[in-house]
């Protein structure tokens, strides 16, 4: 059978008809090929992205913790109304957040004071509740090992330092500002003459961070030390902590301020039990530090080392920001390798 003659409209129309199926046939394949190199995209990104959250985090560089520092200015620390307003203002700064923030400052940190009846045992008070004659007993310990001064009090004893960072996560909470700025307030007409640094928390007063900074450093750049060998305990060993705090000590940066670590502290606790200002130690041996171990629980100091004693911190203050902050972690792990411990930047967890 042959087939009908189309007329010259119909044989228009099926040339329009044939164009727009080769059209149509093209944009699929077109479409296909896109969708399959996105796939292939999106894989690849997928796996870098596993890669980087799979692979373990010691190499990499160390966020700079979010950080609010507080100077407290003051006549006279052995005034009482001084020590009183120094707690008030440490008691309401840990108020400004719920959780409440991580909070240091002279309430952290209790004084040691000699104990005529029991050499070994000192007495442990808060600042603010010494009396006049025992502040004066205290005072000339403060210098000790660094523990106290320069890291909480400036040398001549007429400033105070608060360190405030968020318990809970890498950022404060929102209107932490706000509530800051309120508690400052508060300490308006009191014996205390407050400033405030925070570059996360927008506190960007030149004058104050350069007056921090004379004494204090307005950032950390803490270190963690690692025993290399499983099982070992420099609370069994406590002399490997000494080898680490030697090498700390060592590590020279123009921007760090203050540095301690635990012996910082043992230096103080002997000093007080020796009834001696000036007395200074270059060996511990285990039953001398089960003497210091319990005033470390009651001195805030026992934080510095883990519970098992395979790693301690080295607590570093340093008057650098963002960058180079991190620079002067790195300089501080890299350079303090002693004792069998391995030194890394701290880190937000």
């Amino acid at each position: 059978m042959s087939e009908p003659k189309l007329t010259k409209k119909e044989k228009k129309a099926g040339a329009a008809k044939a164009a727009g199926d080769a059209s149509s046939a093209d944009e699929g394949g077109a479409g296909f090929g896109g969708y399959l190199v996105g796939g292939v995209v999106g894989l690849l990104l997928l796996l870098l992205l596993w890669k980087g959250f799979a692979s373990p985090n010691v190499n990499k560089v160390p966020e700079e913790l979010p950080h609010l520092v507080v100077m407290a200015e003051f006549g006279d620390l052995a005034d009482p109304a001084v020590r009183s307003d120094l707690a008030r203002l440490q008691a309401e700064l840990v108020k400004v957040s719920d959780p409440a923030p991580e909070v240091m400052g002279p309430l952290t940190y209790p004084i040691l004071l000699s104990n005529p009846a029991d050499q070994e045992k000192p007495f442990v008070k808060a600042l603010d509740a010494l009396t006049k004659e025992e502040f004066a007993a205290a005072k000339p310990y403060f210098k000790v090992g660094g523990w106290l001064s320069p890291r909480v009090y400036n040398v001549a004893l007429t400033r105070a330092c608060f360190r405030v960072g968020p318990t809970v996560g890498i950022r404060f909470a929102p209107g932490t500002r706000a509530r800051v700025e309120a508690v400052l307030a508060q300490f308006a007409s009191s014996t205390l003459k407050l400033r405030a640094y925070s570059h996360d928390l927008r506190f960007l007063d030149d004058e104050a961070r350069k007056e921090i900074n004379a004494d204090f450093g307005v950032q950390t750049a803490n270190s963690w030390g690692v025993l290399e060998k499983a099982g070992e305990s420099c609370r069994e060993e406590p002399e490997k902590m000494l080898e680490l705090d030697s090498a700390f000590q060592a590590v020279d940066h123009p921007k760090i301020r203050t540095r301690s670590s635990i012996v910082a502290f043992w230096h103080y606790a002997f000093a007080v039990i020796a009834n001696s200002p000036s007395y200074n130690f270059t060996a511990i041996t285990k039953a001398q530090y089960q003497v210091v171990e319990p005033l470390q629980k009651a001195c805030g100091a026992d934080g510095l080392v883990s519970p098992n004693g395979a790693s301690a911190l080295l607590f570093v203050t340093t008057s650098a920001e963002a960058k180079e902050n991190v620079e002067v972690a790195h300089r501080v792990s890299g350079n303090s390798r002693a004792g069998g411990f391995t030194v890394h930047p701290y880190r937000p967890r």
